[in-house]
Parts: structure tokens; C-alpha cells; sequence
């Protein structure tokens, strides 16, 4: 049978601040990864003076999809004052997407710096193996998110090399990225410090964060609760959260993930708050995950993996699914990755 791949669809919209009243502005609708071709795309409103201009559908060298989109040229003070909307069908897959594009402001970044524990590959049926030397590399993720316009400049104020990935565009027009850097675990241990540096267009200087291993006082090792999702979300029958509390823990630099039956969850599934320090000097957090009602009424199992520097082998994780409508304890299995490298 032929192949039929419903499209992704994104919005396109001017950089904020450039807009002029007194010229045009072109506004537009981007469909990646469809098969087989074309996509219909039509706009809400158009005006007098307005024009549309569409382009492909083009096929993907890279994925073997089509692309395709449409340009919308309206006068500014009309972009300014309304809001359009482009509407994507695609025939062969039975889709329908709608996306609003409307004036966005100047969003400066949020900048974490999290540290990747060497031991974060949890395998939650297996045991627990010791890590295989000290001499080994862990990776630094400076994550940047809801930022706009899109182009930004990272820098690593250390020594090293950092892997910088191209920015993501999200559903509200803001993007996100992601700049890892490779360090030896012994200049961790150290308490070196290293610094993930942000720069773009609209920011008078730029925005620094800086992260190293607390050497001032003994480390804490954080609880971990997993809680199910509330009734009254269940009753709806659509999305529901499950959440992941974390407390009493001590420095504040910790790592949240979640596992679906066993499978890495990705990030735009789940929020990780930033932590919030108590009264006694420790911190928590909790993150919450989006999960399918369907879903957790079948019996998924969903766990909550938590990296910490005061943790044995750096990571512990908490589960729960429906039959047990409690946290389970899973052990967990620390396994070296083989792609670490040697320091020296």
C-alpha cells in the first residue's frame, strides 16, 4: 500500500519590533513531512490589497516527504489589530489543523544548566551496576527556552566543546533549544564552575547561568513521590497528569525525567519546575507529566527518574500505574554508557 504521513504544521510569523505600520507584512503556514502530496491550506481573513503566494509541494531530499506552504501579505496595521488563522487539510490522511498567528512580543530566554549523571541510563527491571572508573565525561545541557525571535548565540565559558542543536519552533510561536558540553567528572568534583552564555538581538547584555558541584556543606539526598492522576481528570476521559514531587534535597541542581513502560518520555510531555528552596536551606520541586486517559486506564506503567549529586550512583526513580494507585518501588539499573570517553 502507498504511504500516507498526516503533515506537521507550524506557523511563521514576522520578528517582533520590525514590524512597520505604514509597509506590508508577510505572514505564513508551514506543512513538513507529508506523503502523499499536496496539502490544502487556506486563511480565515484576507483583505484589500492582500495576496496569497503558495510554494511546492517540494519533495524532502532528506525524508522522502513533501513540504509545502503559503505566504499571507497583509498590511501591517491589519496584523497588528487582527488575528489569522491558516487552516491545513491533507486528503489521504484525514487531517485537519488549524494554527493562529497573531503579534508576538520580545520574550527574553529561561536558561537551566543540568547536569547528565554518567549513570542515567536506567533500565527499571534490571540491578544495579557499579560504575566502571571515575575518569569518565559527563554532559552539561544548557537548555533555552521560550525565547523569540529565533536566532540566538550560546557560548561555554570553559574549556571544551559544546554540541549546539537548532533551535525547536513550538505551537505558541516561541522556540527552544539545547547546548550540551562534555566535561571530565574529575573538574565536577573539583567544584570548577562552567557558565552557559545567551545572546540574541533583543537582550542589552547577555544572560548567564553558571552551575558547579557544592562543596560548602553536606549534600542531601532527595524523597521522591509519584502521585496518580486526580479523579476529576479521569472523569473527563482526556488528558490527565501524573505528578512527581521531590523534596528536602540539597544543592538545588537536579535532573527530572520520565519512563512510559519502560521508554523515555520526551520533554514536551512533561514541566519540570524549577526548585524552590525551604526554610531550612534544602529545596523541592515536582514535575508534572500529560498523560493519555486511555492510556493509564489500560495499565501503563509511568516513572519518575531523578538525577541528584547526593543520590548512590546519582539516580533514583519512583512508578506508579493503575492497579497499584500508589508509588511502586522498581530497583533500578545504572549502566555506564559505552560511548563515554576517557578524560586523559
Amino acid at each position: 500500500s502507498a504511504r500516507v504521513c498526516a503533515p506537521s504544521v507550524f506557523p511563521l510569523i514576522p520578528c517582533c519590533g520590525s514590524v512597520d505600520l505604514k509597509h506590508q507584512v508577510t505572514v505564513g503556514c508551514l506543512a513538513t513531512g507529508f506523503m502523499p502530496s499536496p496539502v490544502e491550506i487556506e486563511w480565515n481573513r484576507q483583505s484589500k490589497g492582500s495576496s496569497v503566494r503558495t510554494t511546492g509541494p517540494v519533495l524532502s531530499v532528506k525524508d522522502g516527504l513533501y513540504i509545502q506552504s503559503s505566504q499571507l501579505t497583509i498590511l501591517a496595521s491589519e496584523w497588528k489589530t487582527a488575528t489569522y488563522q491558516c487552516n491545513v487539510a491533507h486528503t489521504f490522511s484525514g487531517t485537519k489543523q488549524k494554527k493562529t498567528l497573531q503579534v508576538l512580543p520580545c520574550t527574553q530566554p529561561t536558561v537551566q544548566l543540568l547536569l547528565q549523571p554518567p549513570c542515567a541510563n536506567a533500565d527499571p527491571y534490571g540491578g544495579v551496576t557499579e560504575p566502571k572508573n571515575s575518569n569518565t565525561t559527563l554532559d552539561l545541557f544548557c537548555r533555552i527556552s521560550d525565547f523569540y525571535p529565533e536566532k540566538i548565540q550560546v557560548k561555554w565559558l570553559v574549556n571544551g566543546k559544546a554540541d549546539a542543536k537548532d533551535p525547536i519552533l513550538h505551537d505558541n510561536g516561541t522556540y527552544s533549544a539545547i547546548s550540551t558540553l562534555k566535561i571530565c567528572s574529575e573538574d565536577w568534583e573539583r567544584g570548577e564552575k562552567f557558565t552557559c552564555s545567551i545572546r540574541n538581538q533583543d537582550l542589552p547584555s547577555p544572560l548567564r547561568k553558571t552551575i558547579y558541584k557544592y562543596n560548602g556543606t553536606t549534600s542531601t539526598v532527595p524523597s521522591v513521590y509519584v502521585l496518580p492522576p486526580p479523579l476529576d481528570e479521569l472523569h473527563l476521559k482526556e488528558i490527565s497528569s501524573v505528578t512527581c514531587y521531590v523534596k528536602n534535597f540539597h544543592p538545588n541542581d537536579v535532573l527530572i525525567k520520565w519512563l512510559e513502560n519502560g521508554n523515555e518520555v520526551n520533554a514536551d510531555k512533561y514541566e519540570n519546575i524549577t526548585p524552590v528552596k525551604n526554610n531550612d536551606g534544602t529545596f523541592f520541586t515536582y514535575s508534572r507529566l500529560s498523560v493519555d486517559e486511555s492510556k493509564w486506564s489500560s495499565g501503563n506503567v509511568y516513572t519518575c527518574v531523578v538525577g541528584h549529586e547526593a543520590l548512590p550512583y546519582y539516580i533514583t526513580q519512583q512508578s506508579i500505574d493503575k492497579s497499584s494507585g500508589k508509588p511502586n518501588n522498581v530497583s533500578v539499573s545504572l549502566v555506564m554508557s559505552e560511548s563515554l570517553s576517557s578524560c586523559h
